[in-house]
């Protein structure tokens, strides 16, 4: 935009004498100083970081639109979102879930990081762990299956193993049988009850956004170890700009609510991500974008 009112300038700037120039620069410090409004003020700083990231909507053009109104409106830049049409794969997912932390930040009036979300990749990946047994292929992958479980230190699981005896995690990963016994074993002690529906599992209150990096720790665990990997990571959020070996993560907020189980009310089972937590966490982000945005009330729980 800047650009292109240079060239007027210059064009104009061989038979004046120097008043386009101050123009120009007054156009500069206009810029300028709305950018630095848009990053003070919290609100504007969240809405214009989500609108770059998700809408392709460059900056300039956001700055456009500034200019050539009395007041914009960040808001209608962001359509109503229809979650309950929303599962595991689909496009929308992702956005939602980063648009619920963004109006989370702007509510507690903390400041989301966009810098740390836009240096790694984030995954879409399920709470309650969608595939089963069937999904860790090979000896090596169920040998670190069940270190995890013996490692974990939970009073549950300590009965699955004398002493913690390696030689026996040997032995049932190397046999699909034993491992398959001793997988039920493990998800008897973390369920309340099967999910009704198993394609609720794909539905957003069972989504979250993970760096790479955790997810690929986090893996096809049960919850507690889900829980206990997340916690690891939170504890690390405040050494990031202090120790430059440890590699940064950042959190997202919303996720961390979700498996600490913020949104689950007070009568929780912390072993277990189920169907009313998946409610109570897909009602808090219907909930919290329809009383921000102004959209329609969305429907209940189908």
């Amino acid at each position: 935009y800047l650009n292109d009112k240079k060239k007027l300038v210059d064009e104009n700037n061989q038979n004046s004498k120097g008043y386009p120039v101050t123009d120009f620069w007054r156009m500069i410090k206009q810029c300028f100083m709305t950018f630095e409004d848009w990053y003070s003020d919290n609100e504007s700083y969240h809405l214009t970081g989500y609108i770059s990231i998700t809408k392709n909507e460059k900056i300039d053009e956001l700055y456009r639109d500034h200019l050539s109104s009395d007041t914009l409106n960040l808001k209608e830049y962001i359509s109503r979102m229809d979650i309950d049409n929303l599962s595991y794969g689909d496009k929308g997912v992702q956005n939602t879930l980063l648009l619920f932390n963004v109006v989370t930040c702007i509510r507690t009036k903390s400041r989301f990081r966009f810098d740390d979300y836009v240096k790694v990749k984030y995954h879409v990946e399920h709470i309650s762990p969608h595939s089963g047994f069937d999904d860790i292929k090979n000896k090596k992958e169920r040998l670190d299956w069940i270190k995890a479980i013996r490692d974990s230190s939970l009073e549950k699981f300590n009965e699955l193993f004398v002493a913690s005896d390696f030689e026996g995690a040997e032995i049932i990963s190397d046999d699909a049988d034993k491992f398959e016994s001793f997988y039920k074993k493990v998800i008897e002690r973390t369920e309340s009850e099967p999910w009704r529906q198993e394609e609720k599992l794909d539905q957003i209150g069972n989504l979250c956004l993970l760096d790479s990096k955790t997810n690929e720790e986090y893996g096809n665990k049960p919850f507690p170890l889900k829980v206990k990997k997340i916690v690891e990571v939170d504890k690390l959020q405040g050494s990031l700009d202090k120790n430059e070996e440890i590699e940064p993560r950042y959190l997202l907020p919303t996720t961390k609510n979700a498996f600490l189980k913020y949104y689950s009310g007070v009568n929780v089972n912390n072993l277990t991500w189920d169907e009313s937590d998946a409610k109570a966490y897909r009602d808090e982000i219907a909930c919290t974008l329809s009383d921000y945005f102004g959209w329609e009330e969305i429907s209940d729980e189908k």
